[in-house]
C-alpha cells in the first residue's frame, strides 16, 4: 500500500516531463516520473485498488496538458479492463474526446475494447477515417473487427480502402 501510494502522488503531483512531442510520446513519458508512476499503476492488477486508480486518471486527464502523458494512458487503457470493462472504455473514449490527436496511439487498446464495444466504437471510428496518418494502422483495426464478425466493420473497412491507397498492404 505505502508504494501504490507514493505512485499515486507522483502521478498527481510530480511534474510533467518538460519536452512534449508526438513522434515518440510513450518513450518521453515513461522516462519521467509522473508517466512511469502512470505506467505502472496502469498496469497494476489487485482488485483492492482499482477505484483509485480510476480516480488518478481522470483526475489526470481533466487537468493534463502534455500529449505523452495522456498518450501512456490511452495506451494503457485496456489494462484497467481487469477492474472494469464499462469504466475502462468509457476513460477510453472520453481521452480520445479530449485530445484527438491521440488516435495514433490509440490502437492497442481499441483492438481490445472492440471485442466488447465495438458497436459503441462509431465516433472513434468516425475520428480514425479522418486522420491519414493512421490508416495503414486503422485498416488492420478494421480488418482483424471484420473477421471477428463485428458488425458494421465491412463497411468502414471497405469505405477506407476505397478511398485511401495508404490503407493498403503492399
Amino acid at each position: 500500500k505505502p508504494i501504490f501510494d507514493f505512485l499515486c502522488h507522483q502521478a498527481l503531483n510530480n511534474v510533467s516531463p518538460k519536452k512534449d512531442t508526438i513522434k515518440n510520446p510513450m518513450q518521453l513519458s515513461i522516462n519521467s516520473v509522473r508517466g512511469a508512476a502512470i505506467d505502472k499503476i496502469m498496469r497494476l492488477q489487485d482488485k483492492r485498488y482499482g477505484n483509485r486508480i480510476f480516480d488518478v486518471l481522470k483526475t489526470t486527464i481533466l487537468k493534463e496538458k502534455k500529449y505523452a502523458i495522456k498518450a501512456t494512458i490511452i495506451h494503457n487503457s485496456a489494462y484497467l479492463q481487469f477492474y472494469n470493462k464499462v469504466k475502462a472504455f468509457n476513460l477510453f473514449m472520453d481521452i480520445i474526446k479530449i485530445d484527438k490527436r491521440l488516435i495514433n496511439e490509440s490502437f492497442w487498446s481499441a483492438n481490445y475494447f472492440a471485442n466488447s464495444f465495438f458497436s459503441e466504437m462509431d465516433d472513434y471510428i468516425e475520428l480514425a477515417m479522418k486522420n491519414k496518418n493512421t490508416y495503414k494502422v486503422f485498416a488492420n483495426f478494421l480488418a482483424i473487427s471484420w473477421l471477428k464478425g463485428f458488425d458494421s466493420s465491412e463497411k468502414y473497412l471497405f469505405n477506407l480502402l476505397k478511398k485511401a491507397t495508404e490503407a493498403r498492404s503492399e
